[in-house]
């Protein structure tokens, strides 16, 4: 996985639970912490601005 940033990941977990099309992983920094990393199909993030309006 090439990501911005990613030399301080030590480890990627991919989450096949849900229903979108995103790509989930629980990624772990090199100072322990997790974090939840989505990656969206292109074209999808207009889709995300409608159902922050709806919310």
């Amino acid at each position: 996985m090439d990501i911005l940033g990613g030399d301080r990941f030590i480890n990627a977990e991919p989450i096949t639970k849900g229903w979108s099309e995103d790509k989930k992983y629980c990624v772990t920094d090199i100072d322990g912490k997790k974090y939840l990393l989505r990656i969206l199909p292109r074209g999808s993030c207009a889709g995300i601005s409608a159902t922050k309006r709806h919310y």
